[in-house]
């Protein structure tokens, strides 16, 4: 069978069931789910599961989904968790700890003999970590809840924490003489993971976990809820490349009936980042264009794109994560001291930028906001206190290393993988046609950012801040 029959035949199928879908939608809203009308930040997200594990919560189930945690693999066995019957339990989002850091939740559990243990989540959805961030939080409960706590790792698949937030000894240090760290995912990967981190991995994921809670509740309103919620976990976070399950279940269907298929399907699978890779850097260049004329024509930004001190927009599209990016910049700002080791959005900028890029493999988890050229932890001591006065004035809440100020962007639109079509369909539209659809949102976001921060930024690090040099 050729590619060309393979598609044929495969096509009228996807419409037959396209049918079906539109049907179910109609009748029993199929696709619906609540969670897409909720905030899905990292902070939307603790407040769903803090509350949840919160027995005075108004879901009702007293403490039923703490228990429920509290019972997995992983869990149960590190610590020896009380009977919650007789406790008195306090659930909290963005605890602050000694140092100024904020725990994404704690669980504080207070026995009758008025021990007290600690259940802390770090949310890790969308963000990296900060330096030594892992590191303080275990510092911080050890010190609190001497032997008697258990921090997870909440992660989209379940990645470790990286090396400049707790370095691979000091975690190993954390199993004795009990475990008292543990990495859970949001949904598990396509493929089983194996690395440094396995010995740490809670077998059930955040969805399993709901799952269980799901199961175990009677509320058919809250039934409801949990299900969106693993749904959501595993379209965010698993392997959801597929429009849809009944598309999927057709695909299979039909790529396994026959040998020939299966070879025709393997083919494309294989050449499938290639064509995705080709839409979207050639969609990146297009967007660039958009935001240069945009900047061009606003009033605040345009008086500022040309001369020697005018704004630079460029673009690269790479495949690995933090690899693609659009980058505005000014001549006119600080040049950071970076060994050639240590840098990163583009191969030349030593500036600090308005960026957009994605962090994870592929051209998927987007975001916007303020780059460093390199990490703070790299950084001269003068261009690190400079930075730092640059973030506190910008006032972000999504600070990283490398970012001073980030945000994620809305949920379907950080995913381009799962846009292909509406990159293609806008890419091969002219720049004279104007903006629409995903451009016309990515251009509007990365404006407003630029006119938020330019003026920090030109405070900050600008010619002016140097003495006129």
């Amino acid at each position: 069978m050729t590619y060309r029959t393979f598609l044929v035949e495969l096509f009228p199928r996807l419409e037959a069931v396209r049918r079906i879908e539109r049907e179910l939608d109609r009748k029993i809203a199929h696709r619906f789910n609540v969670l897409d009308y909720l905030r899905q930040d990292e902070l939307g997200l603790s407040r769903v599961i803090a509350d949840l594990l919160d027995p005075e919560a108004r879901h009702g189930q007293g403490a039923l989904f703490l228990e429920t945690l509290l019972e997995l693999d992983g869990v149960r066995e590190v610590v020896g968790w009380p009977n919650l019957d007789s406790c008195r339990i306090a659930v909290a989002t963005e605890r602050k700890t000694d140092a100024g850091r904020s725990i994404d939740i704690s669980v504080e559990i207070v026995d009758a003999e008025d021990t007290r243990y600690c259940l802390a989540i770090e949310n890790k959805p969308y963000a990296v970590d900060q330096p030594k961030q892992v590191l303080d939080y275990m510092e911080f409960l050890e010190c609190k809840y001497p032997g008697r706590f258990l921090l997870i790792y909440l992660s989209p698949t379940g990645e470790g924490p990286s090396e400049h937030s707790i370095d691979m000894e000091s975690l190993r240090e954390q199993k004795e003489p009990n475990r008292r760290f543990a990495i859970m995912a949001y949904s598990a990967p396509p493929a089983r993971r194996h690395d440094e981190f396995e010995e740490f991995r809670i077998p059930c994921t955040l969805a399993d976990w709901l799952r269980k809670c799901r199961n175990l509740c009677d509320a058919d309103r809250l039934r409801w809820f949990l299900g969106d919620a693993e749904k959501f976990c595993k379209q965010t976070f698993g392997d959801g490349t597929m429009s849809s399950d009944i598309e999927s279940k057709a695909i299979l269907e039909f790529v396994l009936s026959d040998r020939r298929n299966l070879e025709s399907a393997f083919a494309v699978y294989k050449a499938w980042s290639l064509v995705r890779d080709d839409i979207c850097r050639r969609y990146l260049e297009k967007l660039c264009s958009h935001i240069r004329v945009a900047v061009k024509e606003d009033e605040s930004l345009g008086k500022f794109i040309d001369g020697p001190d005018g704004l630079r927009v460029e673009y690269t599209y790479g495949a690995a994560a933090y690899d693609s990016h659009i980058l505005l910049y000014r001549r006119s700002w600080v040049e950071y001291c970076i060994e050639e080791s240590s840098r990163t959005l583009g191969e030349s900028r030593t500036r600090t930028a308005i960026a957009m890029n994605n962090a994870s493999h592929g051209p998927s988890n987007w975001g916007a906001g303020v780059a460093s050229p390199i990490s703070r932890d790299k950084m001269r001591p003068d261009d690190r206190e400079r930075r730092d006065l640059l973030a506190e004035k910008l006032a972000g809440k999504g600070r990283t290393a490398y970012w001073p100020w980030w945000e994620l962007l809305d949920k379907g639109k950080e995913d381009w993988s799962s846009r292909i079509l509406d990159l293609q369909e806008e890419s091969e539209r002219s720049t004279e046609n104007g903006e629409h659809g995903l451009t016309a949102y990515f251009v509007g976001k990365f404006v407003s950012i630029a006119k938020r921060a330019m003026p920090i930024i030109d405070e900050v690090e600008g010619r002016a801040t140097r003495g006129g040099a």
